[in-house]
């Protein structure tokens, strides 16, 4: 129990800590897997604990007539992205997103989100990852990037690595260059969690919300131009998942 706390005390210190917790790649993914196969959590709550989190930390660079673009991938990331969406366009926020790869690509979680959010009048397109450019569908998407207000990055999680290539690289040249903020749900797309090396292009945020602690490459002196500023987001993982993963039991 004593270690337990001592894990959550750690935790709370994130944003005040000139040395924060840090947990690998690795790390994180098995936090996820502890919790829903060892402690019966649901995949479909964290994803919602997070999404919500993460919008509740969003409205505070919004004002009411904010519009707000959020750019998902098909994987938990994505996923996280179509609960902040939904949870802003409760909020009465102007909300579009755009979708890069295919339907039948959603993860399990991200689905049932995306099936929900379908049945709103959130404006919701698709974009195929081998989208040319110039394609009308793709000027469709840039005219929405450069019109937006604040742009949410919810492409790539984590787990990802490897240059954004595509429809996708382009999505983030855009944003980059375009006069929003920008915010990074979990790592900025582009930017390896693990090591904190940047690949060109990375999503260059003002702000990066992170999930239950910094990741290892976030202390990595190059990933500061990309992250912003990192806020932690706690998404009910109880102290003694996070014990577990650490000790490797």
């Amino acid at each position: 129990m004593l270690r337990s706390h001592s894990i959550v005390c750690k935790i709370e210190r994130m944003n005040r800590d000139s040395k924060p917790f840090l947990l690998t790649v690795e790390q994180i993914r098995e936090v996820d897997r502890v919790a829903i196969e060892h402690f019966g959590m649901s995949g479909l709550v964290l994803m919602e604990n997070a999404g919500r989190g993460a919008a509740e930390a969003i409205t505070e660079v919004l004002d009411p007539s904010s519009k707000v673009l959020i750019l998902c991938g098909c994987g938990n990331n994505g996923g996280d992205g179509l609960v902040i969406a939904r949870h802003l366009y409760a909020q009465g926020y102007a909300v579009r997103v755009w979708l890069v790869g295919e339907a039948n690509r959603l993860s399990q979680d991200a689905r049932s989100n995306y099936e929900i959010l379908s049945k709103s009048s959130v404006s919701l397109r698709w974009i195929r990852s081998d989208t040319e450019d110039c394609h009308p569908v793709a000027q469709d998407a840039r005219v929405d990037v450069f019109g937006s207000d604040v742009i949410v990055d919810a492409l790539l999680g984590t787990g990802a690595v490897g240059t954004p290539r595509g429809i996708l690289s382009k999505l983030i040249h855009w944003a980059n260059e375009s006069d929003a903020t920008r915010i990074a749900i979990d790592v900025p797309t582009g930017l390896d969690a693990g090591n904190g090396l940047a690949n060109d292009p990375t999503f260059i945020a003002h702000r990066t919300i992170t999930f239950v602690a910094w990741k290892t490459g976030f202390v990595n002196e190059h990933s500061k131009a990309v992250l912003g500023t990192v806020r932690v987001m706690p998404i009910g993982i109880l102290p003694e998942v996070i014990t577990r993963v650490l000790q490797g039991n």
